[in-house]
């Protein structure tokens, strides 16, 4: 039976068309708490939202241009160019370093989802090296992991 986890209901959903069983709740790993995690700062974002609705310059506006000259400031370096999020973000790097078609890229299994989409969408096959006792990628399993077709 096909299922898959439903973060916004909490629940299991049945994929293959016969009944479904949710798992015990020990099996349940809640996914990031997205609403606790910007609580915080919501005043802030609802006041920067307002303001660009208000100016109504949705791409590219004046606090893009902001970001990119602080953030390129901050980072010690000439440009920065912002993008939508970080999956763009990780796509655009691996393409600037000219990886795609036929490449292999290492990374680990137990990461966001996004460490392996961005490395489909940039054109490469994402090749998985286990982690450690501190979930980080363990060195071995990285030159293990190592083919002639990886590039990162």
């Amino acid at each position: 039976m096909a299922r898959r986890w439903i973060a916004s209901s909490g629940r299991w959903a049945n994929t293959s068309g016969s009944a479904a069983v949710n798992p015990p709740e020990r099996w349940r790993v809640p996914l990031v708490d997205l609403t606790a995690q910007h609580a915080p700062l919501k005043p802030a974002l609802l006041s920067a939202v307002e303001r660009v609705l208000d100016h109504g310059r949705f791409i590219l506006g004046p606090e893009v241009d902001q970001l990119e000259t602080r953030w390129a400031k901050m980072c010690g370096t000439r440009h920065a160019v912002a993008v939508s999020d970080g999956t763009t973000a990780l796509t655009l790097v691996l393409k600037a370093l000219g990886i795609g078609e036929g490449d292999e890229v290492i990374t680990a299994p137990n990461s966001f989802l996004a460490s392996a989409s961005c490395i489909v969408h940039a054109g490469a096959k994402p090749r998985f090296a286990d982690v450690g006792d501190d979930f980080n990628l363990e060195p071995a399993a990285v030159e293990t992991a190592i083919t002639d077709r990886a590039r990162a």
